[in-house]
């Protein structure tokens, strides 16, 4: 796991109509929290991210996030309570809101 906590990476990896493999990132990242931006969709950012344990309270004011779990649990404290969802699952958190990863939560990658 590498010494710096979080991994964020703003550049776009991927242009369009270019084939993302998703599992070679995964399977080539050491981070213990990683975030990667894939490709541009609109005015939009798609980003892959693999999370394991916590994250500092934050809030993004001009952007709606949305979070699609491949593996594991995406578990998230909100103002007004968690949330918690699994493979598979979809959620979305309103611009403007404010969310941290829940400690001690396993890993996932959404």
């Amino acid at each position: 796991m590498a010494s710096q906590p979080y991994a964020i990476h703003l550049d776009t990896l991927f242009a369009s109509l270019q084939l993302v493999d998703i599992q070679k990132l995964v399977d080539g990242c050491r981070d213990g929290w990683y975030n990667q931006t894939l490709c541009r969709v609109n005015d939009c950012v798609v980003r892959l991210g693999m999370m394991q344990g916590e994250f500092h309270w934050h809030k993004h004011d001009h952007e709606d996030e949305f979070f699609y779990v491949i593996e594991g649990r995406w578990v998230i404290d909100l103002e007004g309570g968690r949330s918690s969802s699994g493979r598979g699952k979809v959620s979305r958190c309103r611009r403007a809101s404010c969310i941290a990863r829940a400690p001690r939560s396993a890993p996932s990658f959404s």
